[in-house]
């Protein structure tokens, strides 16, 4: 989702957009499992704009977190990859 988009639909559709995406993971996840497959790296952008607002904000936030925590139940270990824009660490020159 664009910053246009986020600015015009607001934390509403973000909230709908991350419940599609946890909704996804979760069916991959157990696709993957039923393929032998017990390693998934997971996308930062499963929650678009989060650094605009806070997750238990958002208006599906109890469906989310009911979906993660199904997830989280699961016999595959995963783990995620930051996306472009995110900065690690940085040098301070004093």
């Amino acid at each position: 989702m664009v910053h246009r988009t986020y600015e015009a639909k607001g934390v509403q559709y973000a909230s709908q957009l991350a419940l599609q995406n946890v909704q996804a993971l979760l069916q991959i996840l157990q696709w993957n499992l039923e393929k032998g497959i017990r390693v998934f790296r997971i996308t930062s952008e499963l929650f678009w704009w989060a650094s605009e607002y806070q997750l238990e904000s958002m208006p599906d936030f109890a469906a989310i977190r009911c979906v993660l925590e199904q997830a989280g139940r699961l016999p595959i270990r995963v783990s995620t990859h930051p996306g472009p824009f995110n900065k690690l660490a940085g040098n301070v020159t004093r």
